[in-house]
């Protein structure tokens, strides 16, 4: 009996014990319960900042970058201070356009891009001018993601780089980048270069990619190459877009961002010119757009010395030989990428026509990046001058063919620069004549593939063109 009143007793007592235990069990649970809330509560009771540090179409112009560093690190110490974030981006066209990068290929370029800690990269049609393996190679030794949702390899049609990527700075705040290229990249780099790759219309590719990229994230960019007038479009027709942030234009300072349906679409001056910067305030899923500024890299801008140190060898590794003077210019020869029949453009032409012997020399404007100042002339002028990496061709056409390229190209922004083809010249139509180009013409122009190469000088534009200067020693 006694052993029994204490089994009940025991059992009693584990009884109590356990709604004990399940009462205290449940009040921690609540207790959590209610934390979580709270937390959510406080998380959401403020809204979160976002700042955009971003600029475009550097193309080597590496002499200038420890300014950009100087005011993106300025910036971000600002940021953390006040509990904003930030993020820096790219949009593409990083290579082509100087010494330093002709001969180091874009390895500079990605060196300061990697010591500012860039977040994202959007990829250019100029990126590809050293050749595929190449801007692998450049992507491969990045430390940041270049991103491209509308760029597939023809062969199995996969994509070529990752299409977006998702920054999570904060426990409730999840944003979404993706990348788009110009579709036209294939007539706006050598062909030959992205023959293995396939690229869609970026709207389409956009639209589609949306609704996946809502579900999953707070705010949603864009982080193009493709030009304002793709861009605005893009920002009228993807609905849920918070940014877009672009490139390849090369605008002027006061056009650096449109408003679109409150959307802000912006890109930089070219060249390392500019600092843009978009400063966005997010609430849960909603977010508007506080403000934009850019910040022109003058004077008065410091140079960051670390940067400054990391980038010195590569500059000082070819000034001696860019100050090397070849020739002298008795005017001011100017040029703009949309020029049309400007003296320096039949001066490159006229050089590619005598250097080969053919009837004629072809250049396309905007193959030819800026103009010449009177008086001395550099090696560096000229790289500058012709910054692309052109192999000089001689093709032969017909006639008619010669006829198209005149008058197709007189219309439109691809705008050719003629030597010995005078205006009203009259062509036999069906008589065969050769024309000293480049190959990147020889390659996308419609006109010139059905001719057929007769030559490859296999010599860059620019060693040709300073040959004729060197020979003519005035121009």
């Amino acid at each position: 009996m006694i052993t029994t009143n204490l089994s009940l007793r025991g059992a009693h007592r584990a009884t109590w014990q356990s709604h004990l235990f399940r009462c205290i069990h449940g009040i921690a649970s609540l207790s959590l319960a209610m934390t979580a809330l709270l937390y959510a509560a406080t998380v959401y009771a403020e809204p979160q900042h976002l700042t955009i540090l971003h600029f475009n179409d550097l193309h080597g112009h590496v002499e200038q970058v420890a300014k950009l560093a100087y005011e993106i690190n300025k910036i971000k110490a600002e940021n953390e201070k006040k509990g904003w974030f930030t993020l820096v981006f790219f949009g593409g066209d990083l290579i082509s356009g100087t010494p330093v990068s002709a001969k180091y290929k874009g390895e500079a370029e990605i060196t300061f891009l990697n010591a500012i800690h860039n977040d994202a990269s959007a990829i250019g049609n100029h990126d590809f001018d050293q050749g595929l393996d190449k801007l692998v190679t450049n992507m491969n030794n990045s430390k940041f993601p270049h991103i491209a949702a509308n760029i597939y390899e023809r062969k199995g049609g996969k994509l070529f780089v990752k299409p977006y990527i998702i920054f999570n700075p904060a426990h409730s705040l999840k944003i979404a980048v993706f990348g788009l290229s110009h579709p036209g990249t294939p007539s706006l780099t050598n062909p030959t270069n992205v023959a293995t790759l396939k690229f869609d219309q970026p709207i389409p590719v956009a639209q589609k990619l949306m609704p996946k990229l809502e579900k999953e994230t707070n705010v949603q960019i864009a982080l193009t190459h493709e030009g304002v007038k793709k861009d605005i479009e893009l920002a009228e027709n993807v609905k849920g877009l918070d940014a877009v942030i672009g490139g390849h234009d090369h605008v002027k300072a006061e056009n650096y961002c449109n408003e679109v349906k409150s959307i802000p679409v912006c890109q930089t001056p070219p060249n390392g010119e500019a600092l843009g910067r978009v400063d966005l305030e997010i609430d849960g899923n909603k977010v508007k757009e506080l403000g934009h500024e850019l910040i022109v890299m003058n004077s008065a801008v410091e140079n960051d010395p670390a940067v400054s140190a990391i980038m010195n060898p590569f500059i000082s590794s070819v000034s001696k030989e860019m100050k090397e003077v070849v020739g002298f210019a008795n005017e001011a020869l100017p040029h703009e990428r949309d020029a049309r029949g400007t003296r320096l453009g039949e001066l490159i032409s006229r050089s590619m026509k005598e250097y080969t012997g053919a009837d004629f020399g072809m250049m396309n404007s905007g193959g030819i990046r800026r103009g010449l100042k009177r008086g001395n002339i550099t090696r560096g002028d000229i790289e500058e001058v012709l910054a692309l990496p052109n192999i000089v061709v001689k093709v032969e056409v017909t006639g008619a063919e010669v006829e198209n390229l005149r008058n197709h190209h007189s219309e439109s922004s691809s705008y050719m620069e003629w030597s010995g083809l005078l205006a009203d010249a009259v062509l036999d139509p069906h008589k065969r004549y050769t024309i000293a180009t480049i190959d990147f013409l020889a390659n996308a122009s419609p006109e010139l593939k059905k001719g057929h190469v007769v030559q490859d000088t296999k010599k860059y534009i620019n060693d040709i063109f300073t040959e004729y200067i060197k020979r003519e020693k005035k121009i």
